[in-house]
Order: structure tokens, then sequence, then C-alpha cells
């Protein structure tokens, strides 16, 4: 092989070791089955390694995958539903300190929240608040 890359096509499949190709992976919606691997591979084991976790777990999923369902949907301590009174007023506060590009650091605030912080705290644009 050169520096290049390949130069033939024998070359090219022969110099990538099969555990880097990930074409088994599923993609797309979770089904309640494997939510329920998850949740229960978790609760018994904890998070640990989450590229080897969906192995062991026995899920055809990527760590990202996995990582991804669990802190933002399947986490029993994940708060969802609507805001509080508090918790409005604080993304309020914090977004005319910090402003639209420091969304994911009023997320880190308002705890157990998923990622719906950022996009409502994005939603409040250059409106100044006394």
């Amino acid at each position: 092989m050169d520096i290049y890359g390949p130069t033939s096509e024998s070359e090219s499949t022969s110099s990538i070791p099969s555990s880097d190709m990930k074409t088994d992976l599923k993609k797309g919606t979770w089904s309640a089955e494997e939510d329920q691997k998850l949740i229960s591979y978790i609760s018994r084991y904890g998070i640990w390694n989450w590229s080897q976790m969906p192995k062991f777990a026995g899920l055809s999923r990527s760590g990202k995958s996995c990582r991804l369902r669990w802190v933002n949907y399947l986490n029993p301590n994940l708060k969802k539903g609507e805001f509080s009174e508090e918790e409005e007023e604080s993304i309020l506060h914090l977004h005319s300190l910090l402003g639209n590009r420091y969304a994911s650091s009023i997320f880190t605030w308002i705890q157990r929240r998923n990622h719906s912080v950022r996009i409502r705290s994005t939603g409040y644009g250059s409106t100044s608040y006394s």
C-alpha cells in the first residue's frame, strides 16, 4: 500500500480489519425489545464503556446510539414534560447572560433535562431580558 491508498482491490479489502467493517449495525427506530435490553443491562451492570456495551447487552447498535438512547430517552432520572416556572426563569436568566452560543452550558445548569433545553434556549433569540 502506498501513502495515497491501496493500489489494488485485493489490497484495499485485505488491509481493513474485519472489526472496522460495521455494516451489521442496526440503524433507525429502536424497538421496545431493544429498549428493554439496554435498560436491563444498565440496571444490572451499570454504565462502563459505551463502545463495548452493545455487544455484551446483545444489541446490534453502535455505542453512540446506545448512549444517546439512554441519555435522551431511557434514563429513569431524566425529567420530561413542561418546564416549571423556576426552570423557565433560570433558562431566561442564563440565556441573557450567556447567549445562544452557550446553550449547552445552560443545559448543565438545568439538571436532569434532555436536549430540549438546548432547543428551548435557542428560541429566545436576541431579545433582551431585565
